[in-house]
């Protein structure tokens, strides 16, 4: 496979050189280009090719805003990966810039210009070979981004769908929430869902989604913008899920959900046993705990196996439990992980999720 290419947007030489340098450290990556600006970017990608942008935000001139709106001019179909300063200004920047078009985010550690940017080495390397497989392999299968940033082919799994009315026939379960847990691609993947299952949600939905905090206030104000016929909100102590709401897990907290008097409610916890914030097997454990069977779990895009063991539970319980297929999957980690567990009932394409949720909830309600 041949390297990825990437063009580095920063107007602070310091900040290029060493993102550079990062990205030099990785066999499968090519630093090829730099700019220090958008209106330079947007001069280079009219003469070269490439396969990744790492977009800085402040920048004079053209800033990384401006850039987003100029570059959905060229009809290029590049991934862009912002880089942003790690507070509440930065994050409402950044989650406007993925309601642009942008396909990630890298939040740096200390500022514009963060000398300590070792610290996110790893991230910075992981969304690059993430996002550069993904189009350097033209959405080829059965290529996996480990862990250890390693690049190895996976052996295919093969999955037969079983018709919607047999499954709704056997487990006969009254929905009392959709719950969606997702990673690495998930802003784009929760708004291509989002807009595919039309404007009535009779059933209330969870999105726990692996965003560091003060990021996840502002993902829920946007979505509300776009979405405006469903109420979206960040995850409070004791919010309570009903239809057409979505709560959207608050960042740097887990999210559980419980049942008192005949009301479901989420609530915000700390729990030092899960590295990831919000844990996405938590996340399910609450409602195999707490609900049973009554629930439509999915899990979605993201690197490892952080939910897998959540959804056998609510598997074995009787709920209906979703994953979305390799095609649609930006990585297909712990999707794959899920149905190497056998705990789901159906894979499907982001592309079909939306029609086929629907039916299922037409069955069941």
């Amino acid at each position: 496979m041949s390297k990825i290419d990437v063009l580095v947007v920063d107007d602070s030489a310091l900040m290029r050189k060493m993102i550079s340098d990062i990205l030099s450290s990785h066999p499968m990556i090519n630093p090829k280009d730099t700019a220090i600006n958008g209106k330079v970017a947007l001069n280079k990608l009219k003469k070269n090719t490439y396969d990744v942008i790492l977009l800085d935000i402040e920048m004079p001139d053209m800033d990384g805003i401006q850039f987003l709106e100029e570059y959905a001019k060229l009809n290029i179909d590049l991934p862009v990966i912002i880089l942003s300063s790690f507070a509440k200004r930065g994050a409402e920047i950044t989650i406007k810039a993925l309601s642009l078009g942008a396909k990630d985010f890298i939040t740096k550690p200390s500022g514009p210009i963060s000398m300590d940017i070792e610290k996110v080495r790893n991230e910075i390397l992981e969304k690059v070979l993430v996002w550069g497989v993904k189009r350097t392999s033209s959405i080829r299968q059965g290529v996996e981004i480990t862990p250890s940033l390693a690049v190895v082919e996976s052996k295919p799994i093969t999955f037969e769908n079983p018709p919607i009315n047999e499954v709704v026939s056997k487990k006969r379960i009254k929905p009392k929430l959709i719950a969606i847990g997702i990673s690495t691609g998930g802003p784009p993947t929760i708004r291509k869902f989002l807009s595919s299952i039309g404007n009535q949600l009779p059933v209330g939905m969870v999105i726990a989604q692996h965003m560091p905090e003060f990021f996840t206030a502002e993902f829920a104000k946007s979505l509300s913008n776009s979405y405006p016929h469903f109420s979206v909100v960040e995850s409070k102590d004791f919010e309570l899920i009903l239809p057409n709401k979505i709560i959207v897990a608050r960042g740097g907290k887990h999210i559980v959900v419980g049942l008192m008097e005949g009301k479901v409610f989420v609530r915000n916890v700390d729990d030092g046993r899960f590295s990831f914030r919000p844990s996405v097997d938590l996340f399910f454990d609450s409602i195999a705990e707490n609900i049973g069977k009554d629930a439509i779990a999915i899990i979605m895009t993201g690197m490892g196996s952080d939910g897998s063991k959540g959804l056998k539970k609510l598997h074995d319980a009787g709920a209906i439990t979703i994953a979305q297929g390799e095609k649609s999957s930006v990585i297909f980690g712990m999707p794959k992980s899920a149905i190497r567990n056998e705990a789901v009932d159906f894979v499907w394409e982001i592309e079909e999720m939306g029609h086929n949720l629907n039916h299922l909830l037409s069955l069941l309600l």
